[in-house]
């Protein structure tokens, strides 16, 4: 037994640092964790983002992918995620039942059980749909909800494992978005986009992947 100990140990911080490695970036509330990348898909995911920054370097906008909504005038798509869902944080009252009668005397009793309301915040699912980024909005539409965010009014936006978050100027709650794809596409598309307006200069990176103009 004594021999096993150091192995054992050995085991259990190993276990400890893939854990925290494996949660390090937060997940969106109530949903499962996404199985991990593997070293190499993670690898060419870098790549592709650093080949997306040299392309926004060089021809001062980003790459274009097809328009499922109609764009306004000097306005071009960029993203486009056909599976999205729009989550909301929203306010719910539970009630329980709480106290008991105490009685004073033979057939007769005092107080009763007295009903207590408590508030807490849960994500709601609001709607599925298209989900759509563009050089001057974020475009939601969803089977019965229509939404957008001009970039230019967006404070923040919050990258998880599985979607993002907008903190969006006059609006106190934040609009999650759980995407199908990679949200550290959307989160660098909108930094990007924000430095292009702005006529900032962008990194350089080596890589062998290229964007066709």
């Amino acid at each position: 037994m004594d021999n096993l100990l150091p192995l054992l140990i050995v085991v259990v911080v190993v276990a400890a640092v893939v854990w925290y490695l494996n949660n390090k970036k937060k997940r969106l509330p109530g949903q499962m964790a996404r199985q991990s990348q593997s070293n190499e898909t993670s690898l060419q995911w870098d790549d592709i983002l650093r080949a997306i920054i040299n392309y926004a370097n060089e021809n001062k906008k980003l790459p274009e992918a097809e328009s499922p909504i109609n764009l306004k005038q000097g306005e071009t798509a960029h993203i486009m995620d056909d599976s999205a869902v729009m989550m909301e944080e929203r306010s719910v009252s539970v009630s329980n039942r709480a106290g008991g009668a105490v009685r004073v005397a033979r057939g007769l009793y005092l107080g009763g059980s007295q009903s207590v309301s408590r508030r807490h915040d849960e994500m709601k699912e609001i709607d599925r749909g298209q989900l759509t980024f563009t050089n001057k909005r974020i475009v939601f539409i969803g089977a019965t909800k229509t939404k957008q965010f001009e970039l230019n009014k967006i404070i923040r936006l919050e990258e998880y494992t599985d979607g993002f978050s907008i903190a969006y100027e006059g609006k106190e709650k934040k609009t999650i978005f759980r995407t199908s794809s990679n949200p550290s596409q959307w989160n660098l598309y909108f930094q990007l986009q924000n430095k292009l307006n702005r006529g900032e200069e962008l990194p350089q990176y080596e890589t062998n992947i290229s964007f066709e103009q």
